[in-house]
């Protein structure tokens, strides 16, 4: 019996694992009926590692079908940064110019995610695109790109959301392992990895509204409940 199975009807389970080990998801779902948070924490899921070692599409699928009261979900995706980690602007989301369209591991994730009626803060923790201290931006020139790369990708990831009914209003680009963060922050407060952004909406002179990612300067003042986009953990 795992240590998960040794308790009923938790509200909050905190996973935190060295060396890319994985959330055992049969575990996590004997709670589904009560669970409202579960935070994912793991040093390592990158290109290196496997769907079956990571939290993919088909674990989120079961985590939706077994927990309907999950309001907060903090975890790393397979598969969410771009082959080539030396080029921010790279669309996560939608085909490639030249290529056709194939649905990919992020995008069958998200769909997950999209069915889980109740959840309102997603944080997407680990991207080695941005856990890396060598892609730390070093000039204002670097910063900027880093900045409108992840706003690029948040409104990509809160307009595919929003386009399936989901009712994530917070997002977080925001790793949870210890890295060297840049000292000063950019235009909109934000310091190079952590990103955080709020659902809204925008209407050009014809009428149309269109989904968009706002940038929080500081999600704890306006959405104090959102308690899975908080810290990191320090001893890898």
């Amino acid at each position: 019996m795992s240590v998960l199975e040794a308790f009923q009807g938790l509200q909050e389970i905190h996973f935190i694992a060295r060396f890319g080990k994985k959330l055992d998801v049969s575990s996590n779902i004997r709670h589904g009926a009560t669970l409202k948070t579960l935070i994912v924490e793991t040093n390592r899921c990158g290109p290196s590692k496997t769907e079956a070692q990571c939290i993919n599409a088909g674990d989120l699928s079961l985590i939706a079908a077994s927990c309907p009261k999950l309001e907060q979900l903090a975890l790393p995706l397979y598969s969410i940064n771009p082959e080539d980690e030396d080029a921010p602007d790279y669309d996560i989301i939608g085909p490639r110019p030249g290529h056709p369209h194939v649905r990919t591991e992020l995008e069958a994730a998200l769909d997950a995610i999209a069915s889980m009626e109740n959840l309102h803060t997603l944080r997407i923790s680990d991207a080695t695109s941005y856990t890396s201290e060598r892609t730390m931006p070093k000039t204002p020139k670097q910063q900027a790109e880093w900045r409108y790369a992840f706003q690029a990708r948040a409104h990509g990831v809160i307009q595919y959301l929003a386009a399936r009914s989901s009712g994530v209003k917070v997002l977080g680009f925001s790793p949870v392992v210890k890295i060297l963060a840049f000292k000063v922050p950019d235009q909109i407060g934000h310091f190079w990895p952590h990103y955080f952004c709020t659902r809204g909406t925008t209407r050009d002179v014809l009428g149309a509204v269109t989904t968009v990612a706002r940038p929080l300067q500081d999600w704890k003042v306006d959405f104090p409940a959102s308690i899975v986009l908080q810290g990191y953990h320090e001893d890898w």
